[in-house]
């Protein structure tokens, strides 16, 4: 008989003691009781082993990419678990210890794939820079376009702080106070964003020092 045969007929008998308890009246009952939990305690196990529905566990992701590590993630820690998938879920029976072990695990692969992911495009990103780069005519034609539209938007927060300034300084006269003059100190907020190296090298550097470590000291059950 293989180890999960044994312990499908470990559990079967397990059931049968819980069925005998909970249907049990008085005396009957309690001597029931007594002998499941004698049972289980002999044969380490637990309640939730005997009713499944208490190791049921839901896990919801957005990401497709960190669902698929997930669910190798929960195989990898339980191959035989009853498991199903949707767009955003996972739902799956683990115990306390498989759960722990899975939720560990998934947090330390998780980090891993959001840095290979960087990686990975900022790598893509350096190699095509040049097909990424803006030609002659479009730096141009938006350069006009932004000095035109800086210009109106200056214009427009001019007039505003006029109007703004006209209402302060009749405030000031009604109320007898010195009147004085705000200047407005406008300058090119271009930014240019360039390709981070160190950043690139804090990234690989984690990858390359990083190990996966079991957390769980003994092997749970299937």
């Amino acid at each position: 008989m293989s180890e999960q045969e044994n312990l499908e007929k470990l559990l079967s008998m397990a059931r049968k003691l819980k069925a005998l308890a909970e249907r049990g009246v008085g005396g009957e009952k309690d001597s029931a009781e007594e002998k499941y939990n004698e049972y289980i305690k002999k044969h380490n196990l637990h309640d939730s082993d005997i009713n499944p529905e208490m190791n049921r566990r839901v896990f919801t992701l957005q990401d497709s990419d960190y669902q698929d590590v997930l669910l190798n993630v929960i195989l990898s820690v339980n191959p035989f678990t009853k498991h199903s998938s949707t767009k955003n879920a996972i739902q799956c029976y683990l115990d306390h210890e498989d759960f722990t072990e899975a939720t560990q695990k998934f947090e330390y692969f998780s980090k891993m794939l959001r840095i290979e992911k960087e990686l990975l495009m900022t790598a893509f990103l350096s190699k095509h820079r040049e097909a990424f780069e803006p030609d002659t005519h479009s730096k141009k034609k938006w350069r006009e376009r932004r000095v035109e539209n800086d210009a109106f938007e200056i214009k427009r927060q001019e007039e505003k702080i006029v109007k703004q300034e006209i209402n302060r300084q009749k405030a000031d006269k009604m109320l007898g106070a010195d009147v004085t003059t705000k200047v407005m100190d406008s300058g090119d907020r271009l930014k240019i964003a360039a390709f981070n190296q160190d950043r690139a090298g804090q990234l690989m550097a984690i990858l390359l020092e990083s190990k996966y470590v079991r957390s769980r000291t003994k092997i749970g059950k299937e």
